[in-house]
């Protein structure tokens, strides 16, 4: 892992003003192919199809190998799919190959950031800021991550965690007024009822908010409630009832109206875990977070919630969450949820015989289930360790543990799984984490079940699924549903109850697919919530919405400087990942009225795209 994290040699501002770089020569049928290859991943990039373009960059690499833009494609599509780790390797080739590719620098900082190193992103935009003084957008990000560096210092320097004052404990709900026009649900006594629930997905759907007084109040009491919990928590499941697992949701919060259409709404016989990832690239993570906690509240035992990689700080920042929270509410808002997100459970054991958790299994073969239950939570993902191992691994097909290609976590084999169940008396593992072609995944011999929820991250096609188990005589049956409502048609299956399901069937450790749904009752769905579907009066407030996002855009890129003065924190930089482009030829591109420094004439790199704002 540390061969991944090291940077380059030498002094990477020097080599940019320099205007250092190393020509290589390849043939030029190797260079023609290397090209097609790389327009064709542009278009699968393009398309949102990150792992296609992967595919198809690493084809150019392997035809000429020589061409630092394929290598700095490669890592903003590793970026995409959260494989930090690749991607710096990848940035920090491309940088070798060529030290004047400021692409190279604005990748490797993104997933220097993405895994918690801003020391070192700070290093390589303030290369690229010293090469390029009249880059604004580097300015910017240089900027930013000053601050962030400067306020770890900060808080590193006065921390005392048994004296630190929690938000929750500062905040006074009491004296927060409701104003004469809000129209939206009101909390009664205190306590969230399932009117009020209902009333509040009604109001998310509408493009409305929930009041700052009732948001606080979830909040706090969420934080009340999953303070005492064990980091492992158990779940009894009664015999013959159905348990369904969701996987990330991403801020995507039609789709989750979309599964409690499909799946019916949390009940006390109608149990839920959504296994982390909430929040983060979709453009609705405030109502999905609120939605989730909310029914938390209602039905503490029978709604559960895991922690993801994603419900902390850093990933916060970098994917859109925090923005989002501060431009639909307040910065001290955004600080409680960090609070609530370090006390979420790492893990939960069903029945004792199948686990559940975000990412995967161990760097070491004797963790317990008692070790999961005794590790401490309140905290920031480390960057090693059973916490960080819980949040963040992924399985591989073959044998044994790797390096992760996310630079944090590990790769485990199914020899891995298999010795962890025997050795913890468990039937199976299921987790998140991964996006899924269909949905969800069944690996290591049957014993490993991945389910992501989220539609491959934000594309109109809808796919959701949920894991159901049903206990008789402690034998376990996951039965993964997959429902495609990619077009209208599908939407009316769904209504008439005929949703198209697959239904897997685990018998003596053998998977087995049934196409038989005798045991299963028909689907039932009403409207399938969409936001092209809405009432003529919520779709234009969506719109709206969208377009008010672009107006935000503007005033943060006219703004940038009055708020650097007073220390506010732009959010620009943020959605690098979320929101640039690949680069479609080796040409710099110039932002209109831009003035290429005269010490790059030469360089052969691509100026970062203008970024856009937080989708919200």
């Amino acid at each position: 892992m540390a061969a991944i994290l090291e940077t380059s040699g030498g002094s990477d501002t020097e080599c940019l003003l320099r205007n250092e770089s190393y020509a290589h020569k390849c043939p030029p049928e190797k260079e023609e192919l290397a090209a097609k290859y790389k327009e064709e991943a542009n278009e699968h990039f393009k398309k949102q199809e990150f792992n296609a373009a992967i595919e198809l960059y690493s084809k150019a690499i392997e035809a000429d190998p020589y061409k630092a833009v394929y290598y700095g494609n490669r890592s903003f599509a590793y970026l995409k799919t959260e494989c930090f780790g690749y991607a710096l390797k990848d940035a920090s080739k491309a940088i070798e190959l060529d030290r004047t590719y400021v692409k190279g620098y604005y990748r490797r900082a993104a997933a220097y950031m993405s895994l918690g190193k801003f020391k070192q992103a700070l290093k390589d935009f303030e290369a690229v800021t010293k090469a390029r003084p009249n880059d604004r957008d580097a300015s910017a990000k240089y900027s930013e991550c000053l601050k962030v560096v400067r306020r770890m210092a900060f808080e590193r320097a006065i921390a005392v965690d048994d004296s630190k004052k929690s938000i929750a404990d500062s905040i006074d709900i009491e004296a927060m007024c409701i104003e004469d026009d809000y129209k939206g649900p009101q909390l009664q006594n205190g306590q969230v009822t399932l009117e009020f629930m209902k009333e509040l997905m009604e109001t998310f759907k509408a493009g409305r908010k929930l009041h700052r007084k009732y948001a606080y109040k979830i909040l706090v009491d969420a934080k009340a409630l999953f303070q005492p919990l064990p980091s492992l928590v158990d779940i009894a499941v009664p015999p013959e009832c159905k348990f369904t697992i969701c996987g990330d949701i991403h801020g995507q919060f039609f789709d989750l109206m979309n599964i409690f259409e499909l799946n019916g709404l949390p009940s006390e016989t109608n149990p839920y875990l959504f296994n982390g990832d909430f929040v983060d690239r979709g453009s609705f993570s405030v109502e999905c977070i609120f939605t989730l906690l909310g029914f938390k509240l209602l039905y503490p035992n029978h709604m559960y919630m895991s922690r993801g990689n994603h419900e902390s700080q850093t990933m916060n920042q970098m994917y859109g969450f925090e923005g989002e929270v501060k431009a639909k509410y307040t910065p001290n808002m955004a600080e409680l949820f960090t609070e609530v997100f370090n006390w979420l459970p790492l893990a939960h054991l069903i029945n004792g015989r199948v686990l559940v958790m975000h990412g995967g299994l161990f760097s070491d073969d004797n963790v317990t289930l008692d070790d999961i239950r005794k590790t401490p939570r309140n905290r920031q993902p480390p960057e090693e360790g059973i916490m960080c191992e819980l949040l963040w691994s992924d399985p591989q097909p073959q044998e044994g543990r790797s390096p992760s290609k996310r630079g944090v976590g590990i790769h485990f084999g199914p020899d891995v799984t298999q010795r962890f169940l025997q050795r913890n008396n468990l039937d199976y593992i299921v987790r998140s984490h991964e996006v899924k072609a269909e949905g969800y995944e069944v690996a290591h011999q049957g014993k490993c079940i991945t389910v992501f929820s989220a539609p491959n991250y934000c594309i109109r096609i809808v796919r959701i699924i949920s894991i159901k188990f049903e206990s008789s005589r402690s034998q376990f049956k996951p039965k993964p549903i997959r429902a495609n409502m990619a077009d209208r048609a599908e939407s009316a299956k769904l209504q008439q109850g005929c949703a198209p399901r697959k239904v897997l069937h685990f018998s003596d450790g053998v998977l087995q697919e049934n196409s038989s749904e005798e045991d299963e009752p028909p689907v039932t769905a009403t409207t399938v919530v969409d936001p092209r579907t809405l009432p003529w009066a919520p779709f234009l407030l969506h719109w709206a919405l969208q377009l008010g996002t672009q107006a935000l855009a503007v005033c943060d890129y006219l703004g940038e400087h009055l708020a650097n003065w007073f220390g506010i924190t732009a959010p620009k930089y943020r959605y690098e990942i979320e929101h640039g482009q690949a680069d479609d030829d080796d040409e710099l591109k110039q932002e209109p009225g831009w003035q290429r420094p005269a010490e790059l004439v030469q360089v052969t790199a691509q100026q970062p795209a203008q970024q856009q704002g937080p989708r919200y």
